[in-house]
């Protein structure tokens, strides 16, 4: 779907804001990816459900080699530029998508951006396990809700990192994307549909419960907005060029943090919004790069 692409590349983009000064926002970004993961998840496999098996290896081969490549080279290289330098257990952590608090920093990997992956690859941990049971909607969006709980409730007595992690209301984003294809494609039966808006009725009860908003104040505008732009675009072909950006989003979203750090030890801060301009079209390019010639 290429307006699904035109979404993920503004998530993309989105982020490499948030990590410009002159800019300092966008963090809605990562809302909108875990919203579109949802929908993409229940949309590819609605017609053909593939094995647990097979649909993991098809995420890891699309997820991890490039995260694997990205996180060594943050490893190898931050002690040589002065930076603090990660431990060994902290690599293999952030290589297994495993929360840890990391120099009481909170949740932030090796590759900082990586944290948003281990909620990412949580959720396909579980929609496979879904697959597996041949429940893949209304499995997915209840075990969501039970990892949620369960984290809840152990996390004050455990201490245990990606416990307290795990219980963010953020991983109901996914099951907001669930519901978004049931809702458009008319394929949601009355049970999934029922279990899924409960999903939603306890996330927002959740979020008032802990006082962490984030799944609602950013969570359900990224679902109205993947909504509306189903819903209005659908289907419509647009330029390749413009699907081409979304299909390198995810190289964007992992190099990005690089492209900047590296202009800003050449160039100096990035202070203006003409400097951030550019730079953000240099990620582009970077993005691209190695989507054509690393990630293809």
């Amino acid at each position: 779907i290429d307006i699904i692409q035109v979404l993920r590349f503004l998530a993309a983009m989105l982020v490499v804001g948030v990590h410009l000064p002159p800019i300092g926002m966008g963090h809605f970004g990562v809302d909108l990816f875990f919203v579109i993961s949802g929908f993409i998840m229940a949309y590819t496999t609605a017609e053909n459900p593939p094995s647990a098996t097979t649909f993991l290896r098809k995420r890891i081969v699309r997820v991890v080699p490039l995260y694997w490549v990205m996180t060594l080279l943050v490893f190898a290289v931050m002690p040589l530029m002065g930076a603090r330098s990660d431990s060994l257990p902290e690599l293999v952590q952030s290589l297994l998508f495993l929360p840890f608090d990391n120099d009481g920093q909170g949740h932030v990997p090796v590759l900082f951006v990586g944290w948003t992956l281990n909620y990412e690859m949580l959720f396909y941990a579980l929609f496979a396990l879904a697959l597996a049971l041949g429940a893949r909607i209304a499995g997915t969006a209840l075990m969501i809700g039970a990892v949620v709980l369960t984290c809840m409730a152990l996390a004050p007595a455990i201490p245990i990192f990606a416990l307290e992690a795990w219980a963010s209301p953020i991983l109901f984003e996914f099951v907001f994307g669930m519901a978004i294809w049931a809702f458009l494609s008319g394929q949601g039966s009355a049970y999934q549909m029922s279990v899924m808006t409960s999903m939603i009725v306890l996330c927002i009860g959740l979020c008032a419960m802990t006082e962490s908003w984030r799944a609602v104040t950013s969570g359900l505008p990224a679902a109205i907005l993947v909504w509306a732009a189903l819903r209005w675009v659908g289907t419509v072909r647009l330029p390749s060029a413009i699907t081409i950006l979304g299909g390198a989003s995810y190289a964007l979203y992992l190099t990005h943090a690089f492209v900047i750090g590296a202009v800003e030890r050449t160039s100096g801060p990035l202070d203006t919004l003409a400097m951030a301009a550019g730079v953000s079209v240099i990620c582009v390019a970077v993005s691209l790069a190695v989507y054509f010639w690393v990630e293809r």
